[in-house]
């Protein structure tokens, strides 16, 4: 996991200009200017923007490590989730590969939980590839993936 301490260390590691989310105030904190910066694409996605979709989605698949990580990657799912059907299919394979990912680590990261709420959300066919990629070992993991097993 790359750990990234600002908007410009993000804008290389995604390789997009983030310009469009940066917070309208001068902030000081790196870490709360990307806090910020997360948050307004979050305001984004609820409002179905494609390209703010996009950039969440390659945001949650690459996983960086961010300041506040776990909140904003929570925030960023439970958005996606609002505009799951405006979800292209490359993105939506995104998803499931890292939730998969997460849900096969040896200790369960706490967004995997909206993860997994969000590949529900994303319909069965992606609740399917999620469960035949995963290698749940935590035992957080495992009831994610009963849970998402009784999706019908």
């Amino acid at each position: 996991m790359v750990e990234i301490n600002s908007i410009e260390e993000l804008e290389k590691y995604l390789g997009v200009n983030l310009s469009r989310y940066y917070p309208e105030e001068e902030i000081e904190h790196a870490g709360i200017q990307l806090n910020e910066l997360t948050h307004n694409i979050s305001k984004l996605v609820k409002k179905a923007d494609g390209l703010a979709i996009e950039d969440a989605c390659k945001l949650i698949s690459l996983d960086p490590h961010l300041p506040f990580g776990k909140l904003i990657k929570s925030e960023l799912s439970r958005s996606l989730k609002k505009s799951a059907e405006y979800i292209q299919k490359n993105d939506r394979q995104k998803i499931v590969k890292s939730t998969a990912a997460l849900l096969s680590l040896e200790f369960c990261p706490r967004e995997t939980e909206d993860y997994c709420k969000l590949i529900r959300k994303l319909g069965q066919n992606e609740v399917s590839a999620t469960i035949e990629l995963a290698t749940p070992q935590a035992e957080k993991s495992k009831l994610l993936m009963e849970g998402l097993g009784n999706v019908t």
